[in-house]
């Protein structure tokens, strides 16, 4: 995600305690959990920050909101496989 290799991971369930996982050892310090929701045609992400990076940041850069340890966003599911198709 924008250029940042990140720790992601699809989840409906305890998104909190999976994203600090993440983040804790992640690269980069960023943790990233998603939920699809075909019905409304949306995938919703949750972020974790830690070692000093802020999921507020993160989030912001994809429309969202947080504090520096907890962000979220939304996108629909085009802009979602969108963003996929960059990846390396």
């Amino acid at each position: 995600f924008d250029g940042q290799k990140i720790l992601c991971v699809n989840a409906l369930e305890n998104v909190s305690e999976i994203g600090h996982v993440l983040a804790e050892k992640s690269l980069n310090g960023i943790g990233v959990i998603y939920a699809i929701y075909p019905e409304e045609n949306l995938v919703r992400f949750h972020v974790r920050g830690n070692k000093g990076n802020s999921a507020l940041r993160f989030a912001q850069k994809f429309g969202g909101g947080g504090h520096h340890k907890a962000g979220g966003f939304t996108l629909s599911i085009n802009k979602f496989f969108e963003i996929l198709k960059k990846q390396k």
